[in-house]
This record gives C-alpha cells, structure tokens and sequence, in this order.
C-alpha cells in the first residue's frame, strides 16, 4: 500500500511557485517539482514519517518531513535565494561552509588551519592543490545546505564539531605535518596526540565508527544513532555519490574513529589514505610541466614510500602518455 501528499514549493521572497525544484531522499527517489510548484510524493505504508531533500540552483536546500497526518491537505514550504560561493580556481577564496557553521566563525582555528594546510599543498605540489581544488567544487554541491540546516541550532553545531570537524581537522594536520615535515618527530608525535583526543574514548568510538560504516555503506541508521544523523541524512546520502567528497571526508572520518576504537597506528592509517589519493581526477599537468610537478608530489608522498608506489601506479593508468615520465620519477618504483 501507498500514500501520497502534495507538496508545494515556493521562492521565500516572493512566494512565487518553483519549477524544477528537485525533490530528493537519498535513495534513488524523487523527481521535480510542476510549473506550479508542485510535486505529488507517492510513499510506500512502510514509512509513517519521510524525510527529502529540496534542492534548486541558486537557493539553500532544505529538509521536509512527509507524514501521514498531512494526507488530503497540500502542503507548502519555501527556499530561500543564497550568494553562490567563489570559484574555487582562486585559491585564497576556499570556503569552509560546514566548519565555519559548526564553528561559528570564518576565522575560527578550523577555517583558518585549513585554509592555510590547502595554501601550503598546493605551493609546494600544484597537482595536489589541483586535486583539493577539484574536491572543494564537489563539496559546494551538498555543503551549503548542511550548514543552512545546523547554523542556528546549538546542539547541531555541536554534535557536527565533536563529530566531525575536530576529528577531520586533526586528521588533515598530521596529514600536513607527514606531508610536509616528516622530519620534525616532535610535530608527528604532536599531530597523533591531538587525533586521538579528537575521538575521544567517552564519545565511544566503536559505535560512532560503526554508524558511519553503515552510511557508506547506504543502510538505514539504527534507532541509537544520533538523531543529527537522521536530520541531515538526505544531504549526506548526497554527499556520498560524490567520489571525491568520500574519499576527502567520509573515508578518513571512519578511519579517524575507528582507528580509535581499534587503536590503530594513525600515521599509517594516515599514509593508506594518502595513497589512494584520487589524483587521476586533477587536471594533469602540462607536457613542459610534467617532471616537475611529479617531483613535487613524489615530494609530499616520501615518508612513506608504498603511498609513492601505488600513486604512480594509479597515475600510470589513468594518464597513459605520462606514463614514461612517471616511471622514471620517484612514484615509478611499483612499475617494473
């Protein structure tokens, strides 16, 4: 059996009707709103309540929770017109929507440690800060609306920056200090510290790890997951189709806690991660240029040389024609 409720979407300045609004729950369902605004969600008995997301270009997304009390009565919601952000190819104007809403501040030490991380990358390997650069247009795609959602709640921000924010920015500063001072033990040893007091014990690791293995994975969350989990839920089914928001969030989110929970060396854990670095999905580097910037990247990747290895392998594969070249450098060595 099925239930259906009329939804009717509007622009919050002018109440005019949206067309084209996109109606999405994450798995696979949805479709578009009429030239009146309207869609007719048609969900199965199995959910008594049903949360979407509507999304449309140039406007913050929004959640909506269908409900069979609304069944017979249209129901009307509205987007509100948000400032599209910069393009990323300026370097200087990365925005950090999620952690400057988490965190409360654009100058908070999250937004600006990461920004100054992304600056130093891509000045010392242009292919990498390439890569950064094309993980950034992916995370505009979802990233507004998840701060939309959490900016005037008080525990949402807080539960995203126990949850998430600290935890990524201890994992992208030993990440930096491994990249780019390997050599300074005393800085290492500090960044691991401060990783794992991002995940602390009392947060219970084991089951925060187990919940984010399930939403890579697209299961439904259990009942004992945190409710922010549920709210924001259609935004992060979104952010999942997205290969290199996966890789630049979700995977070393798992791997941060649950290299808590199992008390895994994070340095290596660190290096694993590095060297399934997408770097195939950058702009590749022109032929004048190609040496290098293999260089520099075989640069960041020296303290561990396996991540060197299956880099170049990867490269290898995916640019054909730079292949000699990349055998011939530093990331070459697995090629044999």
């Amino acid at each position: 059996m099925v239930w259906a409720v009329t939804l009717i979407v509007h622009d919050c300045a002018n109440n005019a009707p949206l067309a084209g609004a996109h109606i999405n729950d994450g798995y696979g369902g949805g479709g578009n709103t009429d030239s009146y605004g309207q869609f007719i969600a048609i969900i199965d008995d199995y959910y008594s309540g049903y949360v979407v997301q509507i999304t449309k270009s140039g406007y913050s997304a929004r959640n909506f929770t269908f409900s069979t009390s609304q069944i017979g009565t249209p129901q009307n919601t509205c987007l509100s017109v948000y400032v599209e952000p910069p393009p990323s190819s300026g370097g200087g104007g990365i925005s950090c929507f999620i952690v400057t809403a988490a965190s409360g501040s654009t100058q908070s030490k999250e937004v600006t440690g990461m920004r100054a991380l992304r600056d130093r990358v891509a000045a010392s390997a242009p292919l990498a800060g390439r890569l950064i650069d094309a993980i950034y247009d992916q995370y505009w795609r979802f990233s507004p609306a998840i701060a939309d959602q959490i900016k005037d709640s008080d525990s949402a921000r807080m539960g995203v920056m126990a949850l998430v924010v600290r935890p990524l920015f201890a994992w992208y500063q030993l990440a930096g200090q491994l990249a780019l001072d390997p050599g300074d033990t005393k800085a290492v040893q500090q960044a691991q510290k401060e990783l794992r007091g991002a995940c602390p014990r009392y947060l219970s690791p084991a089951r925060i790890a187990a919940h984010l293995a399930l939403l890579n994975r697209g299961e439904p969350m259990p009942a004992s997951a945190p409710a922010l989990a549920t709210q924001l839920g259609p935004q992060l089914q979104q952010a999942l189709a997205l290969p290199l928001v996966q890789w630049a969030i979700f995977d070393p989110l798992l791997r941060a806690w649950n290299g808590a929970a199992e008390r895994l060396d994070m340095g290596g854990q660190v290096a694993e991660w590095l060297s399934e670095a997408p770097l195939d999905a950058a702009t590749p580097p022109a032929a004048g240029k190609i040496d290098s910037e293999l260089a520099s990247l075989a640069a960041l990747l020296a303290f561990d040389p396996e991540a060197q290895r299956k880099v170049g392998a990867r490269l290898s594969k995916a640019w054909p024609a730079a292949a000699e070249a990349i055998q011939a450098s530093a990331l070459g060595n697995i090629i044999s």
